[in-house]
């Protein structure tokens, strides 16, 4: 599902104001957690259960644990005694989802079918009813271990779509980044080691995961559906189930995933309502396994991979010119990093008489020459014949750019 492996151009459009004209300065790229997000459906999958009755008797067993767990005067004799339960009620359980996919939200409902005679058989009495109260009320605790932290930063394929411009630049006013994403990836930075990448030690070692200072992360194509993707819930449970040492030590927990059925847990945040698909979007998601706060997830992509940036068509002259003094301090100050081998290009986007897509024409390119007084924007008519053909052949580049596979 990634972007076929070509050259691509990704834009990420902005409004025009103060937060926007600064991290285009220091050259930020923020990755938002799906509540930042403007889609209440962010990372909302279609949770199932399905696997074997080793995985339905260890959930049955964390249920147990945890409803001793709630109660008021929890004892290790009442976690005894509940314990005994897990075998049977996982096997009921495995027995009553058969081989179809059981809903999550249908795990209490069957719990509340087989548990009961359980209990009556084994002649709890009074105490049936409190026990299962307390059941369900783990069940809802679990249901929390199913959303992991997913961080993303959204880009497009797109400068033309005036409805992305009309959303997302301030209603034509803000101006769009262009990032040249070769292999579909891009390089991010961070002065904070937040990135939970694998890399190969010093002198050929074994893998080891971060976290890291740098990272190189795929942008994967956005795909858009009229109900939620299904992903099997187990694959998030195992790691909340209880493990003796012996089983720790033989890491039966790396081994039961095995037991359940993959559904499409590799497209987790990426799945999104049909309605969105004029989007054409494509997203990065931020390589941990941590919960970070906004300040944390705001990285730097690669400068050399910052190719321009397309000023929207109701943009005024005094925020172009804001934009290019902020593209020129971004390249002052990281002189340091791997230089462009193409210029920095400047593209206006108009709106067309005989068509609502917007048309990209050339504005310029940034003066590398710049040392104060007038703009550092080298008009098209300043260019030399090379730099001029360059910015056409980008024009040709964004005209005919590839579609994203979905």
């Amino acid at each position: 599902m990634a972007l076929r492996k070509v050259a691509v151009y990704v834009f990420k459009y902005s409004a025009p104001s103060i937060l926007s004209f600064g991290a285009l300065s220091r050259g930020e790229l923020y990755f938002a957690s799906a509540e930042e997000l403007n889609d209440g459906s962010e990372c909302r999958p279609r949770y199932i259960l399905k696997g074997s009755a080793e995985l339905w008797t260890r959930l049955a067993d964390m249920l147990l644990v945890d409803a001793v767990a709630l109660s008021a005067m929890p004892s290790a004799e009442a976690a005894t005694r509940l314990g005994r339960f897990a075998k049977p009620l996982g096997r009921a359980l495995h027995a009553k989802a058969g081989k179809r996919d059981l809903d999550f939200e249908q795990l209490g409902p069957a719990i509340g079918s087989v548990l009961p005679r359980l209990l009556h058989d084994a002649q709890l009495g009074p105490a049936t009813e409190s026990v299962m109260a307390l059941v369900l009320q783990a069940c809802a605790r679990a249901r929390m271990h199913l959303d992991e932290p997913a961080y993303i930063a959204s880009l497009t394929t797109t400068p033309r779509d005036p409805t992305m411009w009309g959303h997302y630049a301030g209603a034509d006013r803000g101006f769009a980044i262009m990032l040249h994403a070769p292999k579909g990836k891009l390089r991010i930075h961070s002065p904070l080691d937040v990135f939970d990448v694998c890399r190969a030690t010093e002198g050929g070692g074994p893998m080891v995961v971060g976290p890291y200072t740098e990272a190189e992360v795929e942008l994967q194509p956005v795909l858009y559906r009229v109900a939620p993707q299904r992903f099997n819930a187990f694959h998030r449970l195992i790691y909340h189930f209880n493990y003796s040492e012996a089983e720790e030590h033989y890491d039966v927990p790396l081994l039961l995933p095995g037991d359940a059925p993959t559904k499409k847990e590799n497209q987790y945040g990426l799945v999104k309502a049909k309605t969105w698909k004029y989007e054409q979007e494509v997203r990065a998601l931020l390589p941990t396994y941590q919960k970070l706060t906004p300040e944390q997830r705001c990285t730097n992509y690669d400068r050399s991979q910052l190719a321009g940036l397309v000023f929207g068509p109701k943009m005024s002259e005094a925020d172009k010119a804001r934009a290019v003094m902020c593209c020129h301090k971004l390249r002052v100050t990281t002189a340091g990093q791997e230089p462009p081998t193409t210029p920095f290009v400047f593209l206006q986007a108009r709106q067309q008489v005989s068509s609502f897509e917007m048309e990209i024409t050339g504005a310029g390119v940034l003066d590398p020459t710049y040392y104060g007084g007038n703009s550092p924007l080298r008009p098209m008519a300043a260019l030399s014949k090379t730099a001029a053909a360059t910015v056409e052949s980008l024009l040709r580049s964004l005209c005919t750019a590839p579609s994203v596979s979905r």
